[in-house]
């Protein structure tokens, strides 16, 4: 139990982590997590947690795709039957249906509706997709964010897409909050959308975002790494604080799901901060 717990708090420091080595563990080197017998080096782009099943873990990697464990991390299998690409930038796992997963590679979005035994390209968007959301409450609505052309929507679950109306072209982070309102990061500032992504309003302070996280507690109250420190708003948006790291790019960030008041974000390769 106490194995478990330790394995589900070091996810949660993954999970703040753009880029990992993954190999045998080494003392005093990094961050580094096993995959048994059978090891690799490469990057870590993106970790997704089903929620129901804590012991289901997946990983997207740079150039060898995806991996994933059914026993908490004891051994690691590649999923990457259908990907002709394996540049993984974002996972994202259906939140009403844990056998529905979507990826977001160097050259669109890819489905899986058998927890990742085989994949499929949807939409044929034919680009790089950086990030991507799903709305929580209508599971068919599927946000992707690209590095060139903006951001699409898709409410069919990825068989479709439509180009969204959106001032920037590089879209690393997408949020979607309960109320679907959507939240988008980009070096122009945040991006905000209550009509489903009909129009966009900016705030143009803080610039330079990174990655965004919505408090999965405490109402309107949202998180972002940018290249200048740490951000708060508790008004969705519309307003910000900087809460730490002055002046120090910071790439991603991630909160405890069950505890709000620990936040953990990544500034550089193996450098974690906890607040």
């Amino acid at each position: 139990m106490r194995r478990a717990l330790n394995l589900i708090l070091v996810l949660l420091f993954l999970l703040s982590i753009s880029y990992i080595n993954i190999e045998p563990a080494k003392a005093n080197d990094g961050v580094w997590i096993s995959l048994g017998s059978n090891y690799l080096y490469s990057e870590v782009r993106t970790i997704a947690i089903d929620k129901a099943d804590a012991n289901i873990i997946y990983i997207g990697t740079w150039e060898e795709g995806i991996f994933k464990t059914t026993n908490g991390g004891e051994s690691w299998k590649p999923i990457n039957n259908g990907l002709t690409d394996t540049y993984i930038h974002s996972i994202k796992i259906d939140p009403q249906n844990a056998n529905i997963i979507y990826v977001g590679t160097g050259n669109g979005v890819y489905k899986s509706t058998d927890a990742g035994e085989s994949w499929n390209e949807v939409g044929s968007l034919g680009v790089e997709v950086l990030s991507l959301a799903i709305d929580p409450i209508n599971t068919k609505i599927i946000y992707a964010g690209t590095d060139t052309v903006g951001m699409s929507k898709s409410i069919d679950r990825g068989e479709k897409w439509e180009r969204l109306r959106i001032l920037a072209n590089e879209i690393p982070s997408i949020e979607v909050d309960n109320n679907g309102t959507i939240y988008v990061g980009t070096e122009l500032g945040v991006s905000k959308s209550q009509d489903g992504g009909k129009t966009f309003k900016t705030i143009s302070n803080p610039k330079g975002i990174e990655a965004l996280a919505i408090d999965p507690i405490v109402k309107n109250t949202i998180y972002a790494a940018t290249l200048d420190g740490i951000y708060k708003s508790n008004d969705e948006a519309t307003s910000w604080k900087r809460i730490g790291l002055d002046g120090v790019p910071s790439f991603s960030i991630v909160i405890d799901p069950k505890n709000p008041k620990v936040i953990c974000w990544y500034v550089g390769r193996g450098n974690i901060q906890i607040n």
